[in-house]
């Protein structure tokens, strides 16, 4: 599977980083009105796939649109370049970027947000360990995605 790219908030990296672990929410996108439950289908031989039951819309399959469980996904996060007193410019190599959830200082505070990050860019990679899907307190449904550090060598 080729890797996917997803972006994480300054605290999640943290975490990714600290823990090597992580368990994030998104909103699942696109759903009829009025669904009655999302359920994952039993013995499927698609893992992420779950069947959705809406008073207003027949049975469907939902596919989680960051993969499956095993899925390697790279992550996108907020990034900068920094100077270089060596060559008097703005360096992008690896060493000399800077990231925002370690601390570090772009040039000029001039941060690029995490879903304008090129996969080039990306420090970190992680293994989808769960999906499933729960509803929040205001209604909606949401990923709950789990994500495991991996080693960029792997």
């Amino acid at each position: 599977m080729k890797p996917k790219g997803i972006c994480l908030h300054t605290p999640e990296v943290l975490a990714l980083l600290t823990e090597g672990q992580v368990t994030i929410e998104r909103p699942i996108k696109d759903l009829p009105d009025r669904i009655e439950s999302i359920t994952c289908i039993p013995g499927h031989d698609k893992p992420g796939e779950y069947v959705v039951v809406s008073e207003t819309e027949p049975r469907y399959a939902l596919k989680c649109p960051h993969g499956a469980v095993g899925q390697t996904l790279w992550i996108k996060e907020t990034w900068g370049a920094k100077w270089n007193e060596e060559t008097s410019s703005v360096s992008l190599i690896r060493e000399e970027r800077a990231y925002k959830a370690s601390g570090g200082t772009a040039y000029r505070d001039c941060w690029r947000l995490a879903h304008h990050m090129p996969q080039w860019a990306s420090r970190l990679q992680a293994q989808l360990s769960n999906v499933c899907v729960t509803q929040n307190a205001q209604g909606g449904w949401m990923w709950v995605l789990t994500l495991t550090r991996k080693d960029k060598s792997e």
